[in-house]
């Protein structure tokens, strides 16, 4: 990852650049290393945008997660075995409390679950070099706008995710290392290749819509906004930058010329 997922974002109004970085949420610490331009380029800015404000929240309600309808109930015999068998090996919770999380909660968890190694969060390491630099630090999005983008999912869209995962948690666990292989390769064309070819599997067409559509297109006025005043640094999922409804087409339209460095 030489230069990967590293860009730069300019437009013909503007007499200087701001960047676009791709990142995962956690990656295996050793197997990732940051781009060597990436420390020069933080520096030549004022503000790094991540995808979500974690500072400035106070009073956030989690009702959405709690109160769940008892999953030992809703998952069949089999589905809720293999759930036992990897929380008794990653999760440990009592069964009682497993059985009312909310399905994305567990997803959640049982993903980052998936890695064997040990993991680092690239935006906290984006995080602590802002601040090193003395950046400021801002969010795309609020922490409470961001929980709500998960309450617009169904329930039951939940489950099936939740039920996807059980039954074919082999498969994924496969599909999970090949697209973080793309990502440490920097590998733009192949990732957008694995999401196109296994978006079934990956997500389904209504989280898709949520957690990546309406999100980028949400985001839009604010990249716009912010790289066109002064130089910003945006750091978010590489899943956001690619495909037909990813940031780069987005930008690209709104007259940026984005250029990998």
């Amino acid at each position: 990852m030489k230069n990967a997922w590293l860009y730069e974002l300019r437009r013909a109004d503007t007499n200087f650049t701001s960047y676009l970085f791709g990142t995962m949420h956690l990656v295996c610490e050793d197997r990732f290393t940051w781009p060597e331009r990436l420390q020069e380029a933080l520096k030549n800015c004022g503000v790094l945008y991540l995808e979500t404000d974690l500072q400035n929240e106070t009073e956030i309600s989690w009702d959405f997660l709690s109160s769940f309808s008892n999953l030992r109930e809703t998952l069949t015999n089999t589905q809720w075995q293999k759930l036992w068998e990897l929380n008794e090996t990653t999760l440990h919770y009592p069964k009682e409390e497993l059985a009312h999380l909310h399905p994305f909660f567990i997803l959640t968890q049982l993903q980052n679950q998936m890695f064997d190694c040990k993991v680092i969060s690239p935006e906290e390491g984006l995080r602590a070099m802002a601040f090193q630099y003395g950046l400021e630090v801002r969010g795309l999005e609020s922490l409470e706008a961001h929980l709500g983008t998960i309450g617009q999912i169904e329930k039951h869209e939940h489950m099936n995710l939740l039920q996807d995962l059980l039954e074919n948690y082999d498969e994924l666990k496969k599909l999970f290392t090949e697209m973080t292989d793309c990502y440490y390769n920097g590998d733009v064309d192949k990732m957008s290749d694995f999401f196109n070819d296994n978006s079934k599997l990956v997500l389904s067409k209504a989280a898709e819509e949520v957690f990546l559509i309406r999100r980028n297109k949400s985001w839009l006025p604010e990249i716009k906004k912010a790289a066109i005043k002064s130089p910003a640094f945006f750091a978010v999922g590489a899943a956001h930058l690619i495909g037909e409804h990813g940031l780069f087409l987005l930008l690209e339209k709104e007259g940026f010329t984005i250029r990998s460095i």
